[in-house]
């Protein structure tokens, strides 16, 4: 792995190689400097000189260093993506290989005209999405436009499936990745609230409150209008009226959503699972007792060699902590849970 520092007592930059048993120097520079990124061809790395501009350099595996842009750049984002950094600036769009070589992607960049609320530049295996005033505009990697001014007023950006969806509270839109096609699916306004959108296998899920705003609702959708629909789950339709934070793990390799949630106004507390669809959605286990707000907390959640889930859920109701290992099954007409296995943990909620 490799590490960045400022050596003690002086303002040097230094990049070191750890192999697992000792660390090597192998760049060091007169300013502060870090690493943003790592390709096949070496490290990407930025140095800090005081001014708000940022120096970028190149490093090749065998210590050649190049500047990459002697000028400097104020930076918006950057991103490393088939082996190029990406550079979004006020000056443009960039791409730069670690031998410095420079493709313009699009000069002039505006940027975002509209403050803080809009998603940031998000790549996916053949596009580039970035926002310019309140939209977003889309290239493919070789740097043709495919598409202006679409997912309007998005504060973030999800891929799933093979879509692209733009989200903010009240603003649902996918963008398909396949046919280029962008659907609005909150056109009619149905919903007034939408809160933790993730991913699953079959697009994303989602929290909102109804067009009339009195209930917090489980949706899932597969980027279309006819394929977003409330995710009925074995409890009354206002079960999120109360809702917990919905924690998610974070590390989800399963593109299932684990979360939890009251029953029965409050008293009692239930853990769910989702890969998105209707026939995937299911409660799991019995619901407990709620003696604290942070009882439960998804850690992890995989995709075993068999196809079925295990999600690991620590259970704090004890004094020692407990994780819950749960084998989830949502494939076929009649999903379930089964308890695995229940191990002491020294996690704190």
């Amino acid at each position: 792995m490799y590490l960045d520092f400022v050596e003690s007592g002086t303002n040097d930059g230094i990049i070191s190689y750890f192999d697992g048993t000792t660390a090597r120097d192998i760049f060091t520079t007169a300013q502060p400097i870090r690493v943003i990124g790592v390709s096949e061809d070496g490290l990407f790395l930025r140095s800090f000189d005081g001014s708000n501009l940022a120096t970028l350099i190149g490093l090749s595996r065998d210590g050649v260093a190049t500047n990459l842009n002697p000028d400097g750049f104020a930076l918006e984002t950057t991103a490393v993506v088939d082996d190029k950094l990406w550079v979004f600036t006020e000056q443009g769009i960039f791409s730069y290989d670690v031998a410095g070589t420079e493709t313009i992607v699009e000069a002039d960049y505006a940027g975002c005209a509209c403050g803080e609320f809009i998603a940031a530049p998000v790549l996916t295996e053949d596009y580039i999405f970035y926002p310019l005033g309140d939209a977003f505009q889309v290239r493919r990697r070789t740097g043709d436009l495919v598409a202006s001014s679409i997912l309007s007023s998005a504060e973030a950006l999800v891929e799933s499936n093979g879509v692209m969806f733009g989200v903010s509270q009240e603003v649902l839109k996918a963008f398909n990745l396949t046919d280029l096609v962008e659907n609005d699916l909150n056109r009619n306004n149905e919903f007034v609230e939408i809160e933790r959108v993730t991913k699953t296998t079959s697009g994303i899920v989602f929290f909102a409150d109804d067009e009339d705003g009195v209930l917090r609702e489980l949706y899932g959708t597969d980027g279309t209008v006819a394929g977003t629909r409330y995710l009925a789950v074995d409890a009354p339709s206002s079960i999120f009226d109360r809702l917990i934070e919905p924690y998610e793990s974070g590390r989800n390799d399963a593109g299932v959503f684990v979360f939890t949630g009251f029953q029965d106004d409050g008293e009692q507390y239930q853990l769910y699972a989702t890969d998105g669809t209707l026939n995937g959605t299911l409660a799991i286990a019995d619901p407990f007792p709620v003696t604290n707000l942070r009882t439960f907390k998804v850690r992890a959640v995989d995709r075993l060699s068999d196809g079925s889930i295990a999600t690991e859920i620590m259970d704090g109701r004890t004094d020692m902590d407990t994780s819950l290992i749960y084998n989830i099954q949502l494939d076929g007409a009649a999903p379930s849970a089964t308890l695995v296995a229940s191990l002491e943990t020294d996690f704190a909620v």
